[in-house]
């Protein structure tokens, strides 16, 4: 997989507020990427729930726009408390990645069996 390829900003047009309920993620990547998840939940969730860690909900990043070089995924999702915390898990080859700069490699929030790698995050 094109590590290099792989881009996100937490802000402006690439994860913002759509309406008062809905957040719009975007995530680009290499041509090479098969699927894209958004791991996600409120930041504190696990503490309201009292549960020892955050865990978050997998959502399939369904829609996929293709440009020249590149794939745009995107999704929307609707936080219930209208805070987000998210990473990606990203499948290419029948290899699963996820993005470790957007949720530290700690505790078993990420999926079993993946490779994690960094992204640059501005």
């Amino acid at each position: 997989m094109d590590m290099s390829a792989v881009s996100h900003r937490s802000s402006y047009c690439e994860c913002y507020a759509y309406d008062k309920d809905t957040v719009i993620v975007t995530l680009k990547t290499a041509k090479d990427v098969d699927e894209a998840y958004m791991v996600h939940e409120d930041p504190f969730i696990h503490q309201l729930r009292r549960q020892p860690e955050w865990s978050g909900v997998m959502t399939e990043m369904r829609e996929r726009i293709e440009l020249e070089h590149n794939y745009i995924w995107r999704t929307a999702v609707k936080p219930e408390y209208k805070r987000l915390q998210y990473y990606f898990v990203l499948i290419s080859a029948g290899e699963k990645y996820i993005t470790a700069a957007l949720y530290p490699p700690t505790g078993p929030c990420p999926p079993q069996g993946g490779k994690y790698i960094t992204m640059t995050v501005s």
